[in-house]
């Protein structure tokens, strides 16, 4: 093992660490952090212990490769050595929340000291941030990523407080975890002042000790390693923070383009070219899959089921065992066997490569359609460089978003991959048999068949999984799967297909109002035993699982043709009528009546009469639709017609708004208001 090194002697004020651009940005998450803060806790009491805090694995770059990738920094660069320019390989986890911690502390103390641990605090900053700031030029960061890379200038601008240009700003779901980890190691040495009050400093210089002096890190330089830097993290974890399968893939396809070599000397340089380029494709594909997985900051993406999604599409579905799909892409496909017995040519990797970094924009569309919509909406003179080039990838109408995020709010089950599929050969790839019209069209019928056999018909969750994952790759056209994985393509198929297959097939075969009933008498008559909770003991309607989406439908359908962009729910499933406004048999209760329920903004106080709440309903801002509708037109009177009355409303509304018959009969029996009268 190489000599263990402490942050002090890492950080000499002559070297940069760099992220590479092909990695993921900052991903440690509360647990990660309190881990290593407890981690320093542990040595406070004894400061002669050491700890062994990880590796930090990097690589030199050339001052060619720094000059055009790292130009904020060119003056340092030009005149450091041979050995000062890394990229850091593996352990920018830690390495990242190290330096931010460092500069928190070295912050909370400057406004009351002028030494702090034997030292100046600019000093300090000097040594373990940036340089010296000559001649009002901008410092050189000692850690931080490629140029082009959000996560650089929200370091600065942000998490280092450099005044900068705020339009220079992006945020994505890695920089808002910069923002956390800075807000939760400020509010720990908050904590350190509370506790320790008049020796808070003096306990802030052990911990700034601990942390340059005590912790120990294996420093190991892999440059003249006889060995690819990629495929470290094939055996290595990040902390705490296990590498996904697209990391891993990253890697095993950059290690699989050294293996494409020759030994005739002019063939071997075609190949030398070849390498290159497709290294270079790879790592581009990264760099865009994680921007787009990270875009939105309040719905980060998972890398794996993106991934999973990607080679259901392209390849195909299996279910057998644990992760199928890795064991496709790793065990069967992309091996060192396949690339040595040439089953497997570097075009293969380079359209594998390239078909991802072109889906990824199209899954973050799928999952994120109002945010993508806003997006390409927003004022392009205010947006920077980086910030038009990301724009001008997304594609989006306002009614296809519409559509997705109501696809989104029931749960998009097992059509992800489908809709994935029918986006990329619409958008990315043109295709007019499934143009914008036909994918609204897609998209209405898989919430039509979401809604009426789960919430409505009560089947199994794993309903039609399989037969739609499997079908996903004949919607695709999967040139390469006979020679992947060595099976058949079968037909291929089309939307208008799918489509009709879904309704005749799946929806007529399988929609059914009587188990529908049934499901909501059992809620009516469960026991506690039965029931989930106790408190949601013999509640029927207010505890299906579908009635909070089916309100949401009826008050857009109420809000028609206004149409919001955006709609906003009112989140509160209220009650007109309390139990004790009735006599009533069977266990029935009738405030939990279809009928009796609406969305609401506000609780209402039990002992709230109804006159009340009608004028609550009339009269509170935010009141939604559907309230001011309960209380404009109907007779509060005579609260069991209401609830009737209203009741079959919304029966309707669900033949009408999901096109299905439900008989006058069926629709007074699913109110459960027999043999009920007003108390």
């Amino acid at each position: 093992m190489a000599r263990l090194r402490t942050i002090e002697s890492i950080y000499n004020g002559s070297t940069l660490f760099r992220i590479p651009d092909y990695q993921r940005g900052y991903a440690w998450q509360k647990k990660q952090r309190e881990d290593l803060w407890q981690d320093i806790l542990n040595i406070l009491p004894n400061m002669k212990r050491k700890h062994y805090t990880g590796s930090i694995k990097v690589n030199k770059v050339s001052k060619e490769y720094a000059q055009n990738k790292w130009k904020d920094d060119i003056n340092f660069i030009n005149s450091s050595g041979d050995d000062a320019l890394l990229h850091v390989i593996d352990g920018q986890q830690r390495l990242t929340s190290i330096v931010i911690l460092i500069w928190v502390i070295l912050n909370n103390v400057e406004k009351d000291v002028d030494v702090f641990n034997n030292s100046s605090i600019n000093s300090l900053k000097h040594k373990y941030i940036h340089s010296e700031v000559i001649d009002n030029n901008e410092p050189t960061y000692y850690f931080g990523y490629e140029d082009d890379d959000p996560s650089y200038e929200h370091l600065k601008q942000i998490i280092f407080e450099q005044a900068g240009d705020k339009k220079k700003l992006f945020k994505t779901a890695y920089t808002n975890n910069l923002d956390e980890a800075k807000k939760f190691f400020k509010n720990k040495i908050r904590e350190l002042d509370i506790k320790y009050e008049t020796k808070s400093i003096s306990v802030k210089e052990d911990i700034f000790r601990i942390i340059t002096q005590n912790l120990r890190f294996d420093l190991m330089d892999l440059s003249d390693e006889d060995l690819d830097i990629n495929t470290v993290f094939e055996t290595e974890n990040n902390r705490g923070k296990p590498l996904t399968n697209l990391e891993l893939l990253k890697n095993r396809l950059i290690f699989l383009t050294t293996l494409f070599t020759s030994q005739n000397n002019k063939e071997e340089e075609k190949f030398k070219i070849i390498r290159e380029e497709l290294r270079a494709t790879i790592k581009g594909t990264w760099q865009t899959i994680y921007l787009f997985l990270g875009l939105n900051i309040e719905n980060k993406l998972d890398d794996d089921d993106f991934l999973k999604a990607h080679w259901t599409m392209y390849c195909r579905y299996e279910r057998s065992g644990k992760d199928p799909y890795a064991r496709d892409i790793f065990d069967e496909v992309f091996n060192i066997k396949k690339v040595l017995n040439k089953e497997i040519n570097y075009k293969e990797i380079e359209d594998y490569s390239k078909s991802l970094k072109q889906t990824v924009v199209e899954w973050y569309i799928i999952n994120n359609p109002y945010h993508a919509y806003e997006k390409i909406n927003e004022n392009i003179e205010n947006k920077e460089e980086f910030d038009k080039k990301i724009t001008s990838l997304i594609s989006i109408e306002k009614e296809e978003a519409f559509e997705l995020n109501k696809l989104k709010r029931i749960g998009f089950r097992k059509f992800t991959p489908i809709l994935l599929t029918a986006r990329v050969k619409g958008v990315s790839e043109k295709d007019n048999s499934i143009n914008t019209e036909k994918r609204i069209k897609l998209i209405k019928i898989i919430e039509r068949y979401n809604f009426l056999l789960f919430p409505i018909s009560h089947r199994k969750a794993n309903l039609g999984e399989f037969n739609f994952q499997r079908l996903t790759h004949q919607l695709y056209k999967p040139q390469n799967k006979e020679k992947l994985i060595g099976s058949k393509s079968g037909t291929l198929m089309s939307f208008d297909y799918l489509i009709e297959e879904i309704e005749i097939n799946w929806i007529q075969e399988y929609f059914n109002i009587n188990i529908f009933k049934d499901k909501i008498e059992e809620l009516y008559l469960a026991t506690d035993k039965k029931a989930k909770t106790a408190i949601n003991h013999k509640k029927g309607y207010i505890i299906w699982y579908g009635l909070e989406y089916l309100l949401q439908e009826y008050e857009l359908f109420l809000k028609i043709p206004e149409k919001e962009k955006k709609p906003k729910f009112n989140k509160r499933i209220e009650r007109v009528y309390t139990e004790d406004k009735f006599e009533y048999i069977y266990k029935r209760n009738p405030s939990y009546s279809l009928g009796n329920l609406f969305l609401s903004n506000r609780k209402f106080p039990a002992n709230l009469s109804v006159e009340k709440r009608k004028e609550k309903m009339l009269t509170d801002t935010g009141s939604s639709l559907q309230e001011n509708l309960f209380a404009n037109d109907y007779n509060f009177d005579n609260s069991i017609e209401t609830i009737e009355n209203r009741g079959l409303n919304l029966l309707s509304f669900i033949e009408k708004r999901w096109n299905v018959t439900i008989s006058e009969e069926q629709k007074k029996s699913l109110l459960f208001l027999k043999h009920i009268t007003d108390n």
